[in-house]
């Protein structure tokens, strides 16, 4: 698949910060990290990753080191990378570069209900 070639372009690329996915409403696994390369910035989930199935899953990244709710997930700068593309497996979003450095959580959030299902901390 296109996520697959896209990953693997990128084991070569520079890992900026990673962690390890842990459950908030819902179960999640995995490996997160953001990486460079040439000159593009990008989050990777790993071939583990796994979390539950829910209505729009968003993958945010945001400035607080441990949200537990939705209002702490837009405490600070955040940004929005979008739909999550599968519950299961390796994926890959573009980042914005300029931002990088701000962002210490990833997380895997249910819009419609407001609810975190899993988070990983970036370091």
């Amino acid at each position: 698949s296109m996520e697959v070639k896209i990953v693997s372009s990128l084991n070569s690329a520079e890992i900026l910060k990673s962690g390890n996915f842990e459950a908030r409403a819902h179960t999640s696994s995995g490996n997160a990290k953001i990486v460079e390369k040439d000159d593009e910035v990008y989050l990777v989930f790993d071939e583990d990753f796994k979390t539950d199935v829910g209505p729009e899953l968003h993958v945010l990244l945001t400035e607080h080191n441990d949200p537990k709710n939705s209002k702490n997930l837009h405490e600070g700068e955040y940004v929005d990378l979008g739909i999550l593309k599968s519950t299961k497996g390796t994926q890959t979003y573009k980042v914005p570069k300029e931002k990088v450095g701000k962002f210490n959580t990833v997380s895997v959030y249910c819009k419609p209900f407001k609810v975190i299902f899993g988070i990983a901390k970036l370091k």
